[in-house]
């Protein structure tokens, strides 16, 4: 028969081994995924092929929204390589009308990869000893970006013209879970000019500047009907008016 003592010692140690975390185990392989806002400055200098006026056009906080996707591979040490990353979202900017805007090797350009750095585990949670990503706690993210580009659309939805960019730059947040969170901030490591090009030309067509990207929530099916709805009203209304005008200037009248 235990004496007293015996038995409460005897149940402290099954409460510490209770307690006491096991090994953390590498966090095995997966996708990093996130709805972003991609935010820039665009300038359309004088003399490019989509400005033929005399004076710089700017375009302040032009911005599209889809997803930023990499393949994440296996942790090794206290990093995580993100690879194969790609990014394609649209917007629409007064005066530039509809666009795409994309980057990575599913967009015929050079894949995006990142590495993610002093990596940092829960040890309290469930997937700490098997490696899972929501033992992930906090890591310094870097991500690279060989080029991009962007699509302007017409009224019919075709594409009017493609830049592409031929610079690298990069961005760097702080993460604090492998499927960032809401509002989480991608900033521009430097502030430099990007200059964009149409196909193989020497002309510089556009200037990105002022590079940010927020991580914000995916619209809902209903939601992106409307837009979509939205958007096609506007430029039927567009055509419309294209019509019209072009009756006027004929003299034609209906």
């Amino acid at each position: 028969m235990l004496s007293s003592r015996t038995f409460c010692f005897l149940t402290a140690a099954v409460g510490l081994a209770w307690a006491v975390p096991g090994q953390a185990a590498p966090i095995v392989p997966g996708q990093f995924i996130s709805y972003v806002d991609a935010v820039q400055d665009v300038t359309i200098p004088v003399g490019s092929p989509l400005n033929p006026g005399t004076d710089p056009i700017p375009f302040v906080g032009v911005s599209a929204t889809g997803f930023f996707t990499f393949d994440r591979q296996q942790q090794v040490g206290d990093s995580i390589e993100l690879t194969n990353g790609n990014f394609f979202g649209t917007g629409f900017e007064p005066g530039l009308g509809n666009f795409r805007l994309f980057a990575g090797a599913d967009h015929g350009l050079t894949p995006m990869t990142a590495t993610i750095s002093s990596v940092f585990q829960d040890e309290f949670d469930p997937g700490f000893a098997t490696g899972q990503a929501s033992s992930f706690l906090f890591g310094d993210g870097l991500f690279r970006v060989p080029d991009f580009g962007i699509e302007i659309l017409d009224d019919m939805g075709n594409v009017a013209a493609r830049l592409t960019t031929r610079d690298p730059f990069d961005f760097e947040a702080a993460l604090f879970s492998l499927d960032p969170e809401i509002n989480t901030t991608f900033f521009a490591t430097e502030d430099i000019d990007i200059n964009a090009f149409v196909g193989t030309g020497t002309d510089v067509a556009a200037i990105s500047s002022n590079r940010r990207l927020f991580v914000t929530a995916v619209p809902e099916p209903t939601s992106l009907s409307l837009l979509s709805l939205v958007g096609g009203a506007a430029m039927l209304r567009r055509r419309r008016r294209q019509k019209d005008r072009s009756k006027n200037r004929s003299g034609i009248t209906s």
